[in-house]
């Protein structure tokens, strides 16, 4: 059902004003979405109009509503240009907390954080220890780093410290992540119950809280102090407004983790990015756990972040062929390639991807149709009938 049959239902003509603003609102926001921007500059409305709305008024029209936002609740207009007004109330949330967060004069000490490391049988480095005891003394904290480099292992020991330094119970402290995946993870990795930020705080993706006085109110009589977001790359503007309005209401102390080189925001702007470029206190972890010290995955991939790419000598000298690069046209090459990576890992399988799952080429492949065909010939031979075996 469209929104013209919803008003037309209701008796809304086609040229009711109504009608026309939530048209130009759903625009702005369609385009806010594609460039990721939480406002467009007055030279941009054209664009804007040319894109989404030159076959459902005149341009002249769409520019007399635009000089009249004060009878439009859902755009506002300042002098960097034109804004949703939720994506403005969110900003200016962030503004307000980031500018208002003070220090703790807290402290936990080296042996207790020794304690912990034995409790764990884990050893932190420098960075991750430096980490811990710095999330204890910010209203704001970020931990950040790139894939493998101990994020998580560092989060539960940095739970363990607010909770020790701040005399904080269990159930005063939320942790959070934007989707439900993301939640799960986070509650298998730090063994407590996570849950997604909108769920948590009663927030619609776009528009903010259902509710904030009651939410509030829960909240308070719980007497939260502590919002932990997990993978927060993903927070766009609006689910970050309302986590720092409500941890505002609440007097509650924020640490965010993530990665702003991984997972996009959800929706319009990059609120993580934008605070790991301002002064906000912030520990990067640098070190990757997950491979050997001398491993070439690790350098491999520093480079790729980097935005380069070695030359073709660089991946003779890997050791055992942790990583090498076949330069193919013919993609006959492809059975042989899973041949020996099966062969090689027999306990664990290889994994393949694609970047592409349409045709996207002059040739028209379907390049995941045609690697799942591939795969399934060299591991089950004689199949006929497509199985999708998890390669993507």
């Amino acid at each position: 059902v469209t929104c013209d049959n919803v008003a037309s239902i209701l008796g809304m003509t086609r040229n009711h004003p109504l009608r026309k603003q939530t048209i130009v609102t759903s625009s702005i926001q369609k385009y806010l979405k594609d460039t990721n921007d939480t406002f467009i500059e007055s030279h941009m409305m054209e664009t804007v109009y040319e894109m989404f709305l030159h076959d459902v008024m005149s341009e002249e029209e769409f520019f007399e509503l635009l000089q009249n936002t004060d009878g439009i609740q859902s755009i506002t207009r300042t002098t960097l240009g034109y804004h949703l007004t939720s994506y403005l109330l969110a900003e200016k949330s962030i503004h307000h907390y980031v500018t208002t967060v003070e220090d703790w004069d807290v402290s936990i000490s080296e042996e207790w954080l020794s304690e912990r490391e034995k409790y764990y049988n884990i050893n932190l480095n420098s960075k991750q220890r430096e980490a811990v005891f710095d999330s204890i003394t910010h209203d704001l904290f970020i931990l950040t780093g790139g894939p493998g480099v101990g994020k998580t292992t560092t989060l539960k020991f940095i739970l363990d410290a607010n909770q020790k330094a701040h005399g904080y119970r269990d159930e005063q402290v939320i942790l959070m992540a934007p989707t439900g995946k993301a939640a799960q993870r986070m509650t298998e990795s730090v063994n407590r119950k996570a849950t997604t930020i909108h769920k948590a705080l009663g927030i619609i993706p776009d528009l903010g809280f259902t509710n904030f006085e009651g939410t509030s109110h829960r909240l308070r009589d719980k007497q939260i102090k502590l919002f932990v977001v997990d993978e927060s790359s993903m927070l766009d503007t609006v689910i970050a407004g309302s986590v720092f309005q409500m941890a505002k209401a609440l007097n509650a102390r924020v640490i965010l983790i993530g990665d702003a080189d991984q997972l996009p925001s959800i929706g319009a702007g990059q609120v993580l990015e934008d605070l790991l470029a301002n002064d906000v206190d912030t520990m990067e972890l640098v070190d990757v756990q997950r491979q050997s010290g001398d491993s070439k995955i690790i350098t491999l991939a520093q480079m790729i972040r980097r935005g380069e790419f070695p030359d073709a000598d660089w991946f003779d000298n890997t050791p055992d062929g942790e990583v090498f690069f076949q330069s193919a046209t013919n993609p006959t090459i492809f059975p042989e390639l899973i041949s020996n990576g099966l062969a090689k890992n027999k306990n664990n399988p290889p994994t393949i991807l694609t970047p592409y799952r349409n045709p996207g080429n002059t040739s028209g492949v379907d390049t995941f149709r045609y690697l799942n065909d591939i795969a399934q010939n060299v591991l089950n031979p004689g199949k006929k009938d497509f199985i999708d075996a998890g390669f993507k």
